[in-house]
């Protein structure tokens, strides 16, 4: 009898939950519906991840590799916004070498 209530119980949880997130979606402008859809589907795969890690369907290295995809995208962020920083850098160093003077023999 608990084997048939248990999952009852979870997929009544998930209708209600899956019903409000709905309702609080709607109620967001465009720009930040799509920003709350896509936490929503991140959020669901790094859970699944999780579950399937935890009862052995999905091996750790898996975890891993699914773990360090967020950081990954991160990190191309993180560069991303370096690159004007980057570019002043090479611009002022190139300016330096063309406008120096050249050494003169005595």
């Amino acid at each position: 009898m608990i084997r048939l209530l248990l999952p009852l119980i979870l997929l009544a949880l998930l209708y209600y939950l899956s019903k409000a997130t709905i309702k609080h979606a709607r109620q967001l402008p465009p720009p930040q519906q799509r920003r709350f859809w896509r936490q929503i589907a991140i959020s669901a795969l790094l859970l699944a991840v999780l579950i399937l890690t935890l009862t052995g369907k999905m091996h750790w290295l898996g975890a891993l590799i699914a773990a360090a995809i967020p950081l990954l995208l991160r990190a191309i962020n993180f560069i991303m916004q370096l690159q004007p920083f980057w570019k002043n850098i090479s611009a002022n160093t190139t300016l330096r070498l063309i406008t120096a003077k050249p050494l003169s023999r005595p």
